[in-house]
């Protein structure tokens, strides 16, 4: 909830402009549908390349 509410509080002010924000799916981004919510967004989240790279081994 910490990192979603500091992500929220700095990008507010650009709301306008945010249409996507991509992050990895780490715990932290746990409440990305809050952020979704309160910047009007889609937050897409991608697989990290560490794990992509497990897969290829």
């Amino acid at each position: 909830m910490k990192v979603a509410k500091i992500i929220i509080k700095a990008l507010e002010p650009y709301k306008k402009m945010i249409h996507t924000i991509t992050s990895d799916n780490g715990k932290e981004f746990a409440k990305f549908k809050m952020i979704e919510e309160k910047l009007e967004g889609t937050v897409l989240l991608c697989r990290s390349i560490f794990e992509l790279a497990k897969r290829i081994k």
